[in-house]
């Protein structure tokens, strides 16, 4: 058990995902995974985005991020998924792409997508290079019946930490992914600071978006965030990159949804899944 010295909002608790939410089916839905993790399916094409799904101890818990305490367990863990085509990184940070669930994903014959930089550290993970398809960053690609779309990226945040990195991200080191399916638009922006490309996509029905209260030096910052939330008017909303692990002194993990809802338009456009929660994805006739 996690000692809740400190308050830090708390994710719901998960739903359970079962072997059917891996199998085919007739609709496009998305799960969120706790922290930055997303899992799409459409029509039976099963995308990983950024997964952290093992722990590095059992009890207490201890996720493999950092070796912090897990505050939200997953709603799967990565060796029980069934089956998954695809899993997909926004960069190389270990809170998005965690190397013990990594080797559990090898074990899937799934296809891994990134930058360079993603490749280098699943290379180093032990991922064989014939499983890794490393990407430009303004790339458009498909996997089974859905059209990926990566967008800009910037997410620097060694400029904080110059004497422990050395090396500071470039911009194309990181990027964000836009998924074109039968039924809308998804879109999951990545670690980012605010770009003006961003505001460019007007076209997205379903937005995941990370509020935290940070510099906007290498996140959005929430008043960026709440910026590109409000003009993109028409998006619904999941807040995620938060809850999951028990850090109350890491913004990038400890942000508290709570105090931005108040401050989107059109409230009734955010969408408050527990990890695991299917969503479905049903924006056909919005145009």
């Amino acid at each position: 058990m996690v000692n809740e010295g400190a308050y830090q909002a708390k994710a719901p608790d998960p739903v359970p995902m079962t072997r059917e939410a891996f199998g085919r089916t007739n609709d496009t839905a998305v799960y969120w995974l706790t922290g930055a993790g997303i899992f799409l399916n459409s029509y039976g094409t099963t995308i990983l985005i950024d997964p952290i799904l093992s722990l590095a101890s059992d009890n207490p818990p201890i996720s493999e991020v950092e070796d912090t305490p897990q505050y939200t367990m997953p709603p799967v863990f990565a060796k029980d998924i069934y089956r998954v085509d695809a899993v997909l990184y926004t960069h190389a940070d270990a809170d998005h792409l965690g190397a013990l669930t990594v080797k559990e994903l090898i074990k899937k014959d799934s296809v891994f997508h990134g930058t360079d930089k993603v490749k280098e550290r699943l290379l180093e993970i032990g991922v064989v290079e014939e499983k890794i398809i490393s990407h430009n960053t303004e790339d458009r690609f498909k996997i089974g019946c859905v059209e990926v779309q990566m967008t800009p990226a910037d997410h620097p945040w060694q400029m904080d930490y110059p004497d422990t990195q050395p090396y500071i991200y470039k911009p194309e080191d990181c990027c964000g992914f836009k998924f074109y399916t039968r039924n809308g638009i998804i879109w999951d922006p990545g670690d980012t600071r605010v770009l003006n490309e961003h505001f460019n996509n007007t076209d997205v029905d379903l937005l995941f978006m990370d509020f935290e209260d940070n510099s906007p030096l290498h996140h959005f910052g929430t008043e960026n965030a709440l910026r590109l939330a409000n003009h993109l008017k028409q998006a619904d909303i999941i807040m995620f990159h938060w809850g999951t692990y028990y850090a109350p002194g890491k913004p990038w993990y400890a942000t508290d949804p709570d105090k931005v809802r108040d401050r989107i338009e059109r409230k009734e456009r955010i969408l408050n899944p527990h990890p695991g929660e299917k969503i479905h994805v049903d924006y056909k006739n919005r145009r």
